[in-house]
């Protein structure tokens, strides 16, 4: 049995299509639909707007969620090598190398440091609060390496936290290297000694 749609029906088939998805193509009887066809639905917003005010309006949207979703990424807090829009980059490495029988270890906002140091006497290694940013994180690393003359102690200063509240024995034999890492989260107010 085939049934007829009356005209009041067919009028409601814009505003249906609001609701669900389109999964077929729909051509409009006669000429078909141009930039300039108006979409009839009651109620759903859309009465009386052309195809072309639609698709301007969809542009639009896209655009205004675009520029929210670049400004929500550049509000983000980056965790040291991560760039707004999300992709890792490579670390900036910095190294100073002395010898020296004083050491003050002070951070800036460059991601990784690494200090080379050959002791010329008993060391002393103060690590300082710096101009780093707080909440970036950054890795220090100490490399000491002795003298092929001497066996020179080392000791630190700073607020530096050991694992277990002890400090790693550097090794004073000629030609020994001892390497330590350290890890700041907050500009150098705190250090986190012997991490890996």
């Amino acid at each position: 049995m085939i049934k007829r749609l009356s005209l009041s029906a067919l009028a409601l088939i814009p505003s249906l299509c609001v609701a669900a998805p389109i999964t077929t193509p729909w051509v409009a009887p006669g000429a078909g639909i141009s930039g300039s066809s108006k979409i009839l639905g009651p109620g759903s917003g859309l009465n009386g707007k052309t195809m072309f005010d639609l698709m301007n309006q969809v542009d639009a949207n896209q655009s205004a969620a675009q520029s929210a979703q670049t400004t929500a990424n550049a509000a983000i807090p980056k965790a040291g090598n991560m760039a707004s829009n999300g992709t890792i980059i490579a670390p900036t490495v910095t190294v100073f190398q002395t010898s020296a029988s004083t050491l003050s270890i002070s951070p800036a906002d460059s991601d990784e440091a690494v200090y080379v140091l050959t002791p010329t006497a008993s060391t002393s290694v103060t690590f300082t609060s710096g101009t780093g940013a707080v909440g970036r994180s950054k890795r220090i690393t100490l490399i000491i390496t002795q003298p092929s003359t001497g066996s020179f102690p080392v000791t630190f200063s700073g607020n530096i936290a050991w694992p277990n509240g002890d400090a790693p024995v550097v090794s004073s034999a000629a030609s020994d290297t001892t390497i330590i890492k350290f890890l700041t989260v907050n500009g150098g107010q705190t250090y986190f000694g012997g991490v890996n």
